[in-house]
Parts: C-alpha cells; structure tokens; sequence
C-alpha cells in the first residue's frame, strides 16, 4: 500500500528489507542460542575470553581482601587491628537487641556522663552498623 502512495516504490522495499533483517537479527539476540552443532570451547579457549578474565579478576580481588582482612584480623590479639573500639561496638549491638527483645527502643546510655555521651545528649552515631551487627 505504501508502495502506491510513494512515488519512489524501490526505497520503499528496501526499508521493508531492512526492517525484516532487523526483525529477525533482535528475534535471535533475544532467544537463547542454542548451539547443538556448534564446537564446545576447551578451558584454554574459554581462559581467553572477557567473561573469564573478569572472573579470575574477581576470583583474585576476593582473595587478596580476605588475605588482607586475615593479616590484620591475626596480627593482634585485640579484636581488630590494635583497636579497643571494637568491643564497645559488640557491647552496644548486644544492648540494643536485648532492648528490642523487651519492647524498648534503646537503652540508656550511661556510662559517660560527663562528656557529650550523657544520658541525656547520647546519639548513636553507628546506629546501622550496630544494628548488622545483631545477628553476630
């Protein structure tokens, strides 16, 4: 129909051409590839692609930080790297998860009361770590 009203009918059917190569060129992106005749990559091949190497970049990153994390966990008997804050942090999850269990919403804070961490002025100013640190 197209074909009548324009006065170039070939440009018409080339566009057509193109649309249906199109078509038919996202219809395959999109489904699955099915590859039953098609040769199965050896390890050798697959350790040359871009998907492999960003997992063994991964693979080794994850290993280099948890490396890391195991040297500065163990280079010390405190809990982490030489710092004491460590077990006030655990003290203070502990507290609130067993303020939550009662129904309260936090707990008193009453161990300095002459800094700006009094009773009354106390803000927990790591609340959402503290809180990942319930379950452990």
């Amino acid at each position: 129909m197209e074909e009548i009203f324009n006065d170039r009918p070939e440009s018409v059917a080339a566009e057509k051409s193109v649309k249906a190569d199109f078509n038919v060129a996202t219809a395959t992106a999109t489904q699955p590839a099915v590859a039953a005749n098609a040769p199965k990559q050896t390890w050798k091949q697959w350790l040359e692609t871009d998907e492999a190497m960003r997992r063994v970049y991964l693979a080794f990153g994850l290993f280099a930080i948890l490396l890391l994390m195991i040297l500065l966990q163990y280079s010390t008997p405190a809990i982490c790297c030489g710092d004491w804050d460590g077990y006030y942090h655990i003290r203070w999850s502990s507290l609130l998860w067993e303020s939550f269990r009662h129904g309260r919403w936090l707990p008193d804070f009453t161990w300095l009361p002459l800094t700006v961490l009094n009773r009354g002025d106390y803000a927990d100013h790591h609340f959402l770590f503290h809180l990942l640190q319930i379950p452990f």
